[in-house]
């Protein structure tokens, strides 16, 4: 009698849990695109922009945030751009080469300051605070891929304080923020973001 009793309890408790199993997996069905849009575009901030005193850009793409530095500079919302990166190619930084097609868009050598030692984003934040904070610069634009903008700007904005305004604009970084997880290279981008993101949460 009592085994019989628990096997019907037991019976009840699996059909529940299969029941709601089926409920999780018909909603994810239905709402993951919403929330894997979501996902990505969690990693966007973006502030509006006006004029400073410098253009900070970071190095670590295809060369799309060094085209925004410039064509910013080109409208004349900063007097000078500055390159933060130590990446080297070829035996070679890449800040140089960087510095070397900004002069072939019409920004002149003088005008282009070279961070060369960063190898992260907190290093980016640290290394040009200390060049701003010595030419005595006070308002910047910050230029990065767009996927990497919110974690970029709160890095910034811990490392400058109240002592330099930062403004953030994003690059353009081939990413479908609408369907980004159908890709191997967007889905990439997205993820190792996020990892990154919940690395600097505990630090």
């Amino acid at each position: 009698m009592f085994k019989k009793y628990l096997e019907k309890i037991k019976s009840f408790f699996y059909s529940r849990y299969t029941l709601l199993t089926i409920v999780l997996l018909i909603l994810l069905f239905v709402f993951h695109p919403f929330i894997l849009k979501k996902m990505a575009t969690h990693l966007i901030f973006e502030t509006p922009i006006d004029q400073v005193e410098v253009i900070v850009v970071l190095t670590g793409d295809n060369g799309t945030r060094l085209k925004k530095g410039i064509d910013l500079y080109k409208q004349e919302l900063a007097p000078q751009i500055l390159i933060s990166g130590g990446d080297m190619f070829l035996d070679k930084n890449v800040v140089d080469y960087m510095a070397e097609y900004a002069q072939d868009q019409g920004v002149p050598s003088e005008n282009i300051i070279l961070e060369k030692a960063a190898l992260s984003t907190f290093d980016n934040a640290q290394n040009t605070y200390e060049l701003l904070n010595n030419l005595g610069y006070k308002k910047v634009i910050l230029v990065t891929s767009k996927f990497h903008t919110k974690r970029t700007y709160k890095i910034f904005r811990k490392i400058y304080g109240d002592d330099i305004e930062i403004s953030v604009t994003s690059a353009q970084d081939n990413i479908d923020y609408n369907n980004w997880w159908q890709s191997y290279e967007m889905a990439e981008k997205v993820l190792i973001e996020w990892g990154k993101t919940v690395i600097y949460w505990f630090k």
